[in-house]
């Protein structure tokens, strides 16, 4: 289930290895157990389909143990386990905690979003935008990629009809 312990059990003849916790709390740890337990240490990846097609869990989470799980989070929890997930390895958790976290966002206008975060008076001008593109030009290039692929995948579809 996570691949930081499967790897650092083929690092080992022993069945018992020492693994360093970094900086997650307690809390995320138990999350975490309770998440793997729940899945008999087995569970890999989750079956939520990409991109999200609503921000309603009950349309993409479609296990009720899974989706009342991360329910009961509300948004700094799930940012806190998605760092958990993504420091253990643990994809699952991750996916899921994504898909949450995204669906959060998911249709919000960007000023009602900034509303949410105390953010009202924070501005964002052109030369913001084109600084960030130029501090972070992989962001850009994903989703110039991604919507290429959307649009030839569109066009196919048109196509063969």
């Amino acid at each position: 289930m996570s691949k930081m312990i499967d790897e650092a059990l083929m690092d080992n003849a022993e069945e018992v290895v020492e693994l360093s916790t970094g900086e997650v709390a307690l809390k995320e740890m138990q999350l975490v157990v309770e998440y793997c337990k729940h899945y008999d240490f087995k569970k890999t990846a989750t079956d939520i389909e990409k991109p999200l097609t609503s921000k309603d869990p009950k349309v993409f989470i479609k296990d009720d143990w899974e989706r009342d799980f991360i329910e009961k989070l509300d948004l700094d929890a799930r940012c806190e386990l998605l760092m958990a997930a993504n420091y253990f390895n643990i994809p699952a958790i991750f996916e899921l905690c994504c898909a949450a976290i995204a669906a959060f966002f998911k249709g919000k206008d960007f000023d009602k979003i900034k509303g949410d975060f105390g953010l009202q008076d924070v501005t964002y001008t052109p030369e913001d935008e084109e600084k960030l593109k130029a501090e972070y030009p992989w962001i850009q290039e994903q989703a110039e990629k991604k919507i290429a692929e959307i649009q030839a995948e569109i066009e196919k579809k048109a196509a063969a009809k």
